[in-house]
């Protein structure tokens, strides 16, 4: 038993060392500094407690000065003739040693609060960089809410629900050490006899707790993902929501989880409260205890006096600080969830990054140095999403010559998104080859193009700010060519729009462009993948939104574009295709036809597919 007890100690402070590996702040020179303070803390509060001793018995026996060893070699050592005076002045320097320690005392807090929070918030960011940073079909596996949690929650919770407790433990664990210390040179008997009964009292009671404090650590995380699944759901389907009148769903879901939630946090609390008032009443019998003991071993209270005094002081100081190490154990306990939650993610993370690889080749870099578009090659390519068996593609072979237009099309789950996500480095080829100017080239060469890409995806995303720093996207507000902004947003026929608003580019534009029409994020969308110049476009049906006039001019900017960028386009409509110097016909994952737009409205693919869907012909399958 003891050993597994141990050993769950070294996995926690294994687990601890390498989630904090992820921080600056963290190091053993830094913690070393800090447990000097706590040592230093420790020292003043037990030379306080000692101190009363010789101001008590001067106090009630004058002539104790003359008789005891140690008091008189400090009363005649220090040139003192009078016991009133020497009284006053163990009385000032134990107010001086309480004040000194004291203010050691903060100072600790304050640097240990400063390094805990420190961390998280390394920690924090470490988490959320990772989380950007990890490859596209991760992503698009996990939950938005587990991984707001995660950086959010489980970070604030890892700091003030375990590491602060900790930290604090320490500080307490270290000052209850020394005052033992101090009273077993004092009473060897007494120190055993107060360390056994408060051991044994918090042992006890905390074997009762500490499994339930776990479970009830690991529903809280549960129960926190729950409640933000269910905010996040329930507001991106605000209208959706309103219209079936399904309200009282939505809020009966939330007030049965948040319920849940809550009954977890206040039988954390509630726990160490409640030892509280056991210790109290264990630490009022032991001072009892200890002053009868005294009286009948000494036989004169008077004499006792002094002794009691002390152990008295080292009660009321003891109770608080076993106290605090009794909460900061339960908390721990408690919130270690966090900790494993914490550790889970950025193993996961580094696992994924140590399967990618940095893009050192010099072809590439030859490329991007020359700064204009590329000819892109697949050559039977195909993707097989994880842990499936059916390839999504299938021997795609294709050519995208630079500087010219593609257009995609295909009825709806042919694979044209995910070929767009190839072309882009978002999902890695399960097999096949992907050229640039004739070069083979990795998953992590194509992710070195993006810099030069332009996209608009399928689903848009707008934050929530002015419209010049949704087109700039990314850039510090400071620093937005306001300039390149309207003139991307003339390309995109939407400037005299934003003219007619009263803030103009200032304009906040809502959460994911709430204030905006489809037609006006698209443009807004389309704006910005035209800012950064880039040498070649892709858009992921950017136009499906807007009606036929507002589309052809926005195609007609493309096209005076082409010749200048590469253009990769998915269309919905047959006259966006128009202008396009090669047309790409997808169906079930397949290329079944590619040339001009009347070479593959003529095939024998595209009479099929339009036989079997039984579109209009001014409309392309999608």
């Amino acid at each position: 038993m003891f050993t597994k007890k141990i050993n769950i100690i070294r996995d926690s402070l294994k687990t601890l060392t390498y989630v904090l590996s992820f921080t600056k702040t963290y190091s053993r020179k830094k913690l070393g500094y800090l447990f000097s303070f706590m040592l230093f803390s420790s020292m003043f509060e037990m030379v306080s407690i000692y101190a009363v001793f010789p101001f008590i018995a001067v106090a009630t026996k004058p002539e104790i000065v003359t008789t005891h060893p140690v008091i008189s070699w400090a009363y005649y050592g220090l040139g003192f003739t009078q016991p009133e005076w020497f009284v006053g002045a163990v009385g000032l320097s134990i107010i001086a040693i309480i004040l000194l320690g004291n203010m050691v005392a903060s100072y600790t807090v304050v640097m240990v609060t400063q390094f805990c929070f420190s961390c998280a918030h390394e920690i924090s960011v470490a988490l959320f960089s990772r989380q950007l940073e990890q490859e596209y079909e991760l992503y698009s596996t996990e939950s938005t809410s587990e991984m707001l949690k995660n950086t959010l929650d489980e970070v604030n919770r890892f700091a003030t629900g375990f590491m602060i407790p900790v930290m604090y433990g320490m500080v307490k664990l270290i000052t209850t050490i020394f005052i033992l210390m101090m009273l077993m040179i004092v009473s060897f008997k007494i120190a055993i006899t107060l360390g056994v009964v408060y051991s044994l009292t918090y042992g006890l009671f905390y074997s009762k707790v500490k499994m339930k404090l776990s479970s009830w650590g690991h529903l809280r995380s549960k129960y926190v993902a729950e409640r933000l699944k269910i905010v996040q759901e329930s507001l991106r389907g605000f209208k959706e929501i309103q219209v079936s009148t399904k309200t009282d769903h939505f809020i009966d879901n939330f007030d049965r989880v948040s319920s849940d939630f809550n009954m977890t946090e206040v039988k954390n609390v509630v726990t160490p409260s409640l030892a509280r008032y056991v210790l109290e009443a264990t630490s009022i019998a032991g001072m009892v205890g200890v002053g009868i003991y005294l009286v009948f071993a000494g036989g004169n209270l008077v004499e006792a006096m002094p002794l009691l005094a002390m152990y008295a002081l080292s009660g009321l100081r003891l109770m608080p600080a076993v106290q605090q190490l009794f909460s900061s154990v339960t908390w721990a306990r408690f919130h270690h969830a966090a900790l494993i939650i914490l550790e889970k993610e950025f193993l996961s993370h580094e696992k994924q990054r140590a399967k990618q690889k940095s893009s050192n080749d010099p072809v590439l870099k030859k490329i991007l140095m020359r700064n204009q578009a590329s000819t892109i090659e697949l050559i039977d390519v195909t993707y097989r999403y994880p842990n499936t068996t059916k390839d999504v593609l299938e021997n795609i072979s294709l050519s995208i010559p630079a500087n010219t237009t593609v257009g995609i099309m295909g009825k709806t789950g042919s694979g044209k998104s995910t070929l767009i996500d190839l072309l882009m480095g978002f999902l890695p080829v399960t097999s096949g080859t992907i050229k640039i100017d004739g070069q083979s080239v990795s998953d992590a060469d194509i992710k070195q193009l993006r810099s030069y890409m332009g996209y608009v995806p399928q689903r848009l995303f707008l934050l929530d700010a002015s419209i010049s720093e949704n087109i700039a996207f990314g850039i510090d507000k400071k620093k937005i060519n306001q300039e390149q902004v309207e003139a991307c947003a003339k390309a995109a026929d939407i400037h005299e729009y934003i003219l007619t608003l009263e803030k103009g580019y200032e304009t906040i534009v809502g959460e994911n462009g709430i204030r905006l029409s489809g037609g006006q994020q698209q443009r807004i969308a389309i704006a910005r993948a035209l800012y950064n110049k880039p040498k070649m476009i892709v858009l992921d049906e950017a136009t499906s939104a807007l009606d036929s006039e507002t589309e052809e001019k926005i195609i007609e900017t493309l096209a005076s574009l082409n010749g200048k960028v590469t253009i990769v386009m998915i269309a919905h409509r047959l006259s966006t295709l128009e202008y396009c110097d090669q047309v790409v016909l997808l169906s079930n994952g397949q290329l079944r036809a590619k040339g001009t737009l009347d070479a593959v409205l003529n095939s024998p693919a595209y009479a099929n597919i339009r036989h079997l869907e039984g579109i209009p012909t001014d409309v392309a399958p999608s």
